[in-house]
């Protein structure tokens, strides 16, 4: 097994236990935000990169989001030169956690991202945990950032030697 597998795993048992402690009960408690202040922006719209199901490469995203569930799509910026996309379920098994300026909801996903082109061509399925996090007063800034354990088919090669494990990191504007 590669040297940094182990790091890897250790940096995902982190995220998980952030992500579960921060989404209990207990951080809840005492801060509920008042009725008129948005808590979710169900419409989002922005840029994505990274190597998974919820993100290949540099892409344009779109996300339409509820308060459980929540699907995207992703594409190349340049669909003429180079064509990749795929997207994602989402689920949001949890509460979230509310503050004044920010908001943070975990979620786990499934999905698969790929690209046609006879050069990059490989398909990336799988799934994984990540967390959409709200911020500034109006809760608009969302930035999502994700881990994900994927299962790479190059077209190039039956084998594949890349890691098992992806990620990425996605800016968007929520309306």
């Amino acid at each position: 097994m590669p040297t940094f597998v182990p790091t890897l795993i250790r940096a995902f048992s982190v995220l998980v236990l952030t992500l579960v402690a921060l989404s209990s009960r207990a951080a809840q408690a005492n801060d509920t935000p008042s009725e008129e202040q948005p808590l979710l922006r169900p419409i989002r719209g922005g840029l994505c990169g990274g190597l998974s199901p919820d993100c290949y490469f540099l892409s344009g995203k779109i996300e339409l989001a509820h308060r459980y569930v929540a699907v995207n799509a992703h594409l190349s910026p340049i669909p003429t030169v180079f064509m990749w996309g795929g997207g994602s379920i989402k689920v949001y098994p949890g509460g979230a956690v509310h503050r004044r300026t920010i908001s943070l909801r975990p979620y786990l996903f499934v999905g698969k991202s790929g690209s046609k082109d006879r050069y990059v061509g490989d398909s990336v399925p799988g799934g994984g945990i990540g967390a959409d996090i709200h911020m500034g007063p109006s809760k608009k800034l969302i930035i999502q950032p994700s881990i994900s354990w994927v299962h790479r088919n190059d077209v190039n090669s039956s084998l594949s030697t890349a890691s098992p494990i992806g990620g990425s990191f996605s800016l968007m504007r929520g309306y």
